[in-house]
């Protein structure tokens, strides 16, 4: 009895230094994230992403994945203002691989009272040598102005304890899979294929338009506009904890309209989550045309 009642005491133990932990690792998340867009605002742009992005950090501007820093290095400062702020935030359970998303709007110079344009934005983050987060992948779509109470609350996802640990090599095995299987679907089902892996927290961005906040809508937005995506899926990540991952690519939009029919190029996100049955479902997707 009495080791029974140790051991119980130790696992709760155990478990709330790993509650503290995740919700210390949550929050620096979230206060990187506000750093790398107060650097945008107050210095500019270009300090901001090659002070926070990875060193093999990727942008995706054409329907090409880019090397950030190499894109900013090319690049001159000037004087207008990129801002944004999280609405979102998760973090895997080893506290390494974090998720970012939330609204962008952009002047032309600093001195100017309306933005020209917006839109969302979504950051995979990953904690380096240094116990310092940096952003490795970094994807946006434009969309109308919303209204936006700066500074708000970050929404963030409940931590998923995956009590038995599967090799992260089969778990991501397990992700490509998952991908190869939306993609067929998709081409043969279109919007139904996200039914077989919505959430109730999952999000999806399209060009364009607000954040879809449920499966739903999305689909009936893909009815409507008879879209036709070919996905290409590239490279990809896993949590060591096993419970998030990761995986982008190119994406290919057959649309008609008064020109005719053509194809425009661009990229997309894909964020895996396990759930408590152990099953992955797609938390967010995000298509940039």
């Amino acid at each position: 009895m009495k080791k029974y009642t140790l051991l119980s005491f130790l696992f709760t133990a155990v478990f709330i230094l790993n509650s503290r932990a995740q919700s210390n690792g949550l929050a620096k998340l979230i206060a990187t994230e506000r750093n790398f867009a107060s650097t945008s605002v107050n210095k500019n742009t270009k300090v901001a992403f090659l002070s926070f992005m990875a060193d093999s950090g990727l942008i995706f501007r054409n329907g090409q994945a880019i090397n950030a820093k190499a894109r900013w290095n090319s690049k001159q400062a000037d004087s207008s203002v990129l801002w944004w702020q999280p609405e979102f935030a998760a973090l895997a359970e080893d506290g390494k691989l974090g998720f970012t998303s939330g609204p962008w709007s952009y002047k032309v110079n600093k001195l100017d009272s309306v933005p020209v344009a917006y839109g969302h934005f979504f950051t995979v983050w990953q904690m380096q040598s240094d116990n310092e987060f940096k952003a490795i992948v970094d994807i946006g779509i434009s969309n109308a102005a919303v209204e936006v109470k700066e500074n708000g609350q970050v929404q963030s996802a409940d931590i998923i304890s995956i009590k038995k640990k599967p090799g992260t090599d089969s778990e991501f095995k397990t992700i490509i899979s998952l991908e190869e299987s939306f993609i067929s679907a998709y081409k043969k089902n279109g919007g139904k294929v996200y039914d077989l892996y919505k959430a109730k927290e999952s999000k999806y961005y399209r060009t364009g338009e607000l954040p879809f906040t449920n499966t739903d809508s999305l689909k009936n937005f893909i009815a409507k506009n008879k879209e036709k995506i070919a996905f290409e899926k590239l490279k990809g990540n896993i949590a060591r904890s096993g419970d998030w991952g990761y995986m982008y690519g190119n994406v290919t939009l057959e649309i008609t309209d008064q020109k005719g029919k053509r194809e425009l190029k661009g990229n997309y996100l894909h964020v895996w989550r396990k759930n408590k049955s152990g099953n992955w479902k797609l938390i967010a997707e995000v298509v940039s045309i």
